[in-house]
C-alpha cells in the first residue's frame, strides 16, 4: 500500500510539472530580431490559438499552440506571407525558432520592468525633453528596439502626420533622431529664447552651413513639452543635406562607436 502511494504522488507530481510547463502563455509584448530586422509583436492567446499585430510593418500574426510550439503565419503591410515556427522558453520570457526560409528568430518578452523602459524622460522643460528624445534615441541606436515607442510619446504629430500608419511614424521619428544626430547641440542655445508655450531652436551641422530648426510645444494641460515633427519632406531634404555634407549616403548604425567629433 506504501509503495503505491508514493507511486501516485510521484505520478501527482508528474501531472502538475507537466501543466505547469503547458501554462506558459504567449500573450504579451516581444522584441523579435531576424535578418529582415527588429520588430515589437504584440500577441494574444485564447486557448492554443494566438493572434496579435507586429510594427513596423503594420503586420499580423495568426496561428495555433501544440506542446508550447507556437507555427504561425505573419503577413506585412504588403501583403507578403512568412511562417514560423517558434519554441518558447521554460521560463516563457523568451523564445527561439525558425522562418519557412530557414533564417533564425528570436524573441525577448518586454515587461514593465524590463531595461527597455528603464530609460528616464523628463519634459519639464524643452532642454530637458530634447535631453531626453537624445537618450532614448541612443538607446534604439544601441539595439534597444523597444525604447521606439518610448520616444514617440514625446513627439507632437500634426493632424495629417498622425494619420500615418504606426510603422511609418516609427520611421519618421528615428529619421528625426538621425537628423539631430548629425548636427551640433549648444546648451546655451536653450537659455537665449524667451520661454513661452511654443519655442524652436536651430541646430547647425559642425563645420557646414546646413542647419535644422527643432521646434517645441507646451501642452497646457499637462504642462508636459513635446518636440513637432517636422513634415517628412523637410526630414529627406536636411538628411540628404547632413549626410552629403560629410561625403556620405547614409546613416552608419557604428559611427557612435567612433567618437568622432565631425
Amino acid at each position: 500500500m506504501r509503495i503505491k502511494i508514493q507511486y501516485l504522488i510521484f505520478l501527482c507530481l508528474i501531472m502538475v510539472f507537466s501543466a505547469s510547463a503547458k501554462d506558459i502563455s504567449w500573450t504579451g509584448k516581444w522584441q523579435i530580431n531576424w535578418s529582415a530586422g527588429s520588430f515589437v509583436l504584440n500577441i494574444e492567446q485564447y486557448g492554443t490559438d494566438v493572434n496579435g499585430t507586429y510594427e513596423p510593418s503594420n503586420g499580423t500574426v495568426k496561428g495555433t499552440i501544440e506542446d508550447d510550439v507556437l507555427n504561425a503565419t505573419t503577413v506585412n503591410s504588403n501583403g507578403i506571407e512568412n511562417r514560423l515556427r517558434l519554441t518558447i522558453s521554460d521560463s516563457g520570457k523568451s523564445f527561439f525558432g525558425i522562418t519557412q526560409f530557414g533564417e533564425w528568430v528570436t524573441g525577448i518578452r518586454v515587461t514593465a520592468k524590463s531595461k527597455f523602459n528603464a530609460v528616464a524622460v523628463d519634459q519639464s522643460s524643452p532642454l530637458k525633453t530634447f535631453y531626453s528624445f537624445l537618450k532614448l534615441g541612443n538607446a534604439v541606436r544601441a539595439g534597444n528596439y523597444e525604447i521606439l515607442e518610448k520616444a514617440m510619446d514625446i513627439i507632437y504629430f500634426s493632424e495629417e502626420q498622425d494619420e500615418l500608419r504606426h510603422s511609418v511614424k516609427l520611421s519618421l521619428v528615428y529619421k528625426f533622431f538621425n537628423i539631430i544626430d548629425e548636427s551640433m547641440v549648444k546648451r546655451l542655445d536653450f537659455f537665449k529664447k524667451e520661454i513661452d508655450q511654443s519655442t524652436s531652436i536651430v541646430l547647425q551641422q559642425q563645420g557646414t552651413d546646413v542647419t535644422m530648426p527643432i521646434n517645441f510645444i507646451q501642452n497646457i494641460k499637462s504642462e508636459k513639452w513635446m518636440i513637432k515633427l517636422p513634415e517628412e519632406v523637410l526630414l529627406q531634404e536636411k538628411l540628404k543635406a547632413l549626410l552629403s555634407a560629410r561625403g556620405k549616403y547614409e546613416i552608419d548604425p557604428n559611427s557612435n562607436f567612433y567618437l568622432s567629433t565631425i
